[in-house]
């Protein structure tokens, strides 16, 4: 798992500004979310629609992430 995090940057953003921190609060993982957490990912960059993870968790129901 170390070298996924070595060799990615967890602060990718796709076209719409959305990090994979944001997929995954918007998909309910919320075991992904904590090991981008562990990594120092940005936990509240905003997406295009300003929008951060945390709004996304919440707005699909996500209480877990």
């Amino acid at each position: 798992m170390d070298a996924l995090f070595t060799t990615r940057d967890v602060n990718i953003e796709d076209t719409e500004g959305r990090t994979p921190l944001w997929w995954a609060a918007r998909s309910g993982h919320a075991g992904i979310a904590r090991l981008l957490l562990a990594e120092d990912c940005e936990m509240n960059k905003e997406d295009k629609q300003n929008r951060t993870p945390l709004h996304v968790a919440a707005l699909y129901g996500h209480e877990e992430v």
